[in-house]
């Protein structure tokens, strides 16, 4: 890990939603980086994986929209350089 990089918490990518996810992606370096934007979107919205999409599949609508919110605060921020 780089000088000055927190490690990310991925206690949040606990489930069996998760494990279904990770198992399908074959590069251990791409599994990686899917967990930690994974973790670091559920931080934003504050639920662990399951609870997410159990509440994206009964309201899709409410998914999208933190998706498409937490999309939209990424991209600002990098413009700004943060």
């Amino acid at each position: 890990m780089p000088a000055g990089r927190k490690r990310k918490d991925l206690t949040l990518l606990n489930g069996k939603t998760t494990k279904m996810f990770l198992e399908a992606i074959k590069s251990p370096v791409t599994r990686e980086i899917y967990k930690r934007r994974l973790a670091t979107f559920l931080e934003y919205v504050r639920m662990d994986v399951d609870s997410f999409v159990s509440k994206a599949k009964a309201r899709p609508s409410w998914a999208q929209g933190k998706i498409l919110t937490y999309l939209l605060k990424e991209k600002e921020s990098t413009q700004e350089g943060d």
